[in-house]
């Protein structure tokens, strides 16, 4: 008996050690794969666009009014997206395809395929939700 009271407590820490360890492999995964087949269109109007600063980098983020309310759409890493030369001006409407689901400043977010903005259009990611940035998400 006094050997079941000694392996309890070692197996209660081992169990909340695995717990523990488990879910913080999960916040560092990143986001969640890209699934083409859930994606939704959205239709907005331009705030503004701010970055925020990451670990590896500054990431773009436009920032809509949809439905009275502000969405952050994530774009990508800063530099990429200059690149791309596609510029929003504020009150200018867009539309968006991709997935939401995301936070951005305490609101909500979506991971965008396709922002398109008059004539142009801005891909962030290929048919299967590949990102042409070369990275698995913001």
């Amino acid at each position: 008996m006094l050997k079941l009271r000694n392996v309890a407590p070692i197996l209660a820490v081992a169990l909340m050690l695995t717990t523990a360890l488990g879910a913080q492999e999960r916040r560092q995964g990143g986001p969640p794969p890209y699934d083409p087949s859930k994606e939704v269109t959205v239709s907005g109007v331009v705030k503004g666009m701010e970055t925020i600063e990451v670990p590896d980098g500054k990431r773009s983020i436009l920032v809509l009014t949809v439905n009275n309310e502000s969405l952050g759409i994530l774009l990508g890493p800063e530099a990429w997206v200059q690149k791309q030369g596609v510029t929003f001006a504020a009150g200018a409407s867009v539309e968006v395809v991709g997935l939401t689901g995301f936070r951005y400043n305490g609101g909500s977010a979506m991971m965008p395929r396709t922002v398109k903005a008059g004539s142009k259009t801005l891909t962030l990611r290929d048919e299967t939700g590949k990102a042409l940035f070369g990275g698995p998400g913001l």
